[in-house]
């Protein structure tokens, strides 16, 4: 990421400020909770009205609903992928992987979908990847990894992201989504 230490110290005044204080950081716990909740997590045993529910949590990134009907038809296999994707026995790129492109693909249910179950799932050490992540990260100047798996590429971010996360003083992945949302919104969102 070639601005590192500016993207650091932007975080760390935002992590000291008002705004990060008074809203994200009681807030983006409870909505933890909530994403856990809709879905029964760990179990994942939902039904339509928890998948709903879930689709309509905008924090830890918006899901575009369009892909909503796939996932509802496939449910037997979502539920199935979210137990493995949570199994933390096995590398987190295969089970990124194994959802996003083998076993236990869905189609329309991407990235996003799935790392913000993984965020709430270790919030210590597994970050969001979306758009507004992604595009935050872009004037940061990071680049992916070229020639590597969905689930590869994830890993290089996430290994990134705690060192980031530590360097930035953020209790959890779940800030730092909180401050890379802010970023976007201040400096990138189209207008």
């Amino acid at each position: 990421m070639r601005r590192w230490n500016y993207a650091v110290a932007l975080a760390r005044k935002f992590f000291k400020s008002k705004k990060f204080k008074g809203h994200y950081a009681a807030q983006r716990p409870r909505d933890a909770k909530e994403i856990k909740d809709a879905l029964n997590y760990p179990k994942f045993d939902f039904d339509q009205d928890g998948l709903e529910a879930f689709y309509k949590i905008q924090s830890l990134g918006h899901l575009i609903e369009i892909g909503k009907p796939q996932a509802w038809k496939q449910l037997s296999k979502l539920k199935a992928g979210l137990r493995y994707l949570i199994d933390d026995s096995k590398p987190v790129e295969a089970r990124l992987d194994e959802v996003l492109n083998g076993k236990y693909r869905v189609h329309r249910v991407g990235p996003a979908f799935f790392t913000k179950i993984l965020a709430v799932h270790d919030a210590k050490n597994l970050p969001v990847w979306n758009k507004v992540v992604e595009q935050a990260m872009n004037d940061f100047g990071y680049e992916k990894a070229r020639g590597s798996s969905q689930g590869e590429q994830y890993l290089e971010f996430a290994k990134l992201m705690r060192r980031f996360r530590e360097e930035s003083g953020a209790r959890s992945m779940l800030d730092l989504d909180a401050f890379f949302y802010e970023h976007y919104d201040k400096n990138l969102r189209p207008e």
